[in-house]
């Protein structure tokens, strides 16, 4: 019977506990809303709370300058980009054609230490036969022929540089032929050279 009493006694305590909690917050809200009672005291209210709406709304105001601002710069940052971005294709075409150029010259030099040998005509014929040959691939294969003028490979002595199939070609047209025209010709009537 005593240890009942301990528990109602706890059970009372415990419901006390909870409806207090509950209680004081509602008890302290109600306490802090203060309604004025003279009519000075409502136009303080009002007055601090206009103070309080006039900062609200210049900050809101600084905030869209600020964003205004915001965009402006981006927009300038934009146009920037695209300008930088068609300054560097300008350059960058100037560039690729100053190599091109440059390649062409190269070619140009290469191709007269090929023919510095060989008339126009020969030349002219010597770049038709490998085009057809091999489309002036050096590294071309057919079988057991190889190279840009497809040749045995036999014929080059285990050495397959472009160098060296130039030089195996002009002695190899020289000897059977006699002439890069005459090799020409001989492969437009045969089909091959």
């Amino acid at each position: 019977m005593h240890s009942n009493n301990k528990m109602i006694t706890f059970a009372v305590l415990v419901s006390l506990l909870i409806a207090t909690l509950f209680l004081i917050p509602q008890t302290a809200k109600a306490d802090s809303v203060v309604t004025p009672a003279t009519p000075a005291q409502t136009k303080t209210v009002q007055e601090n709370a206009n103070k309080k709406a006039t900062k609200h709304v210049k900050k809101v105001h600084k905030h869209k300058k600020v964003s205004k601002k915001a965009k402006k710069a981006k927009k300038v940052a934009k146009a920037h980009k695209k300008t930088a971005k068609k300054h560097t294709v300008k350059r960058a075409k100037k560039h690729s054609v100053k190599k091109i150029v440059s390649s062409t010259r190269i070619k140009k030099h290469s191709t007269y230490k090929v023919r510095k040998h060989l008339s126009r005509a020969n030349a002219a014929a010597k770049a038709w036969i490998a085009n057809h040959e091999s489309g002036g691939s050096y590294t071309a294969s057919n079988g057991s022929c190889y190279g840009k003028y497809q040749l045995l490979i036999s014929y080059y002595g285990g050495n397959l540089s472009h160098k060296n199939q130039e030089r195996t070609a002009n002695k190899y047209v020289k000897s059977r032929y006699g002439s890069w025209v005459k090799a020409k010709s001989f492969w437009l009537s045969h089909n091959w050279y």
